[in-house]
């Protein structure tokens, strides 16, 4: 069954404030925010500001040109000469330094694999769990958050915002419909019988 995402606003979770805003200290004790990047293959509810974080820097890293590189050089590259990356950087050092914290960059780390296999360790994406630009290829930042239908903000830091990866559903919404329908269009039609 193929996989698809949501994007989920749950209205009893608002509470009008942002996720940086909170009591909580995403920094680690090198002053930086650790980001592993994921395989994004199988169900799940990706919420809160570092999953949604991790979700964003694991699509972001996946335009980069693997070439004969290694995943270190890609990761290094990319921190260095990705402009959404530095964007989204300086925004979150604008807004960590105005809460009096010593915000010193994103730390991004190969994702992890308890099976060692050939694959990249950039992490992944599944069909059906992130949006495409032309059905084909990565699209930059804003791209992704024009898809989700959400600012930059509004994703990533309104903890009632949830990305949700789930099975589609075969079921129609208007089978019941589409049934009566081509029941009315069959009762109609008269059935040819050869004689011979």
């Amino acid at each position: 069954m193929a996989l698809i995402y949501k994007v989920v606003y749950t209205p009893n979770k608002d509470t009008k404030t942002l996720a940086i805003d909170s009591d909580i200290n995403f920094l680690c004790s090198d002053k930086k925010l650790h980001i592993r990047l994921r395989d994004y293959d199988h169900e799940e509810v990706i919420s809160g500001f570092i999953n949604k974080l991790t979700y964003v820097i694991t699509y972001l890293i996946q335009r980069c040109d693997v070439g004969t590189k290694s995943d270190d050089e890609i990761i290094s590259n990319f921190v260095k000469n990705d402009t959404d990356f530095k964007n989204i950087d300086a925004f979150l050092q604008q807004v960590f330094s105005s809460r009096g914290l010593d915000y010193r960059g994103i730390k991004i780390s190969k994702s992890y694999r308890k099976v060692k296999t050939s694959k990249n360790t950039l992490g992944s994406f599944k069909e059906g769990t992130c949006y495409l630009e032309d059905n084909c290829k990565f699209g930059d930042f804003t791209f992704l958050t024009n898809s989700l239908g959400l600012d930059f903000v509004a994703f990533l830091l309104n903890d009632a915002v949830d990305l949700v990866i789930t099975k589609d559903s075969l079921n129609n919404s208007y089978t019941k419909f589409v049934n009566k329908k081509l029941r009315k269009v069959n009762k109609n039609k008269l059935e040819y019988i050869p004689l011979f």
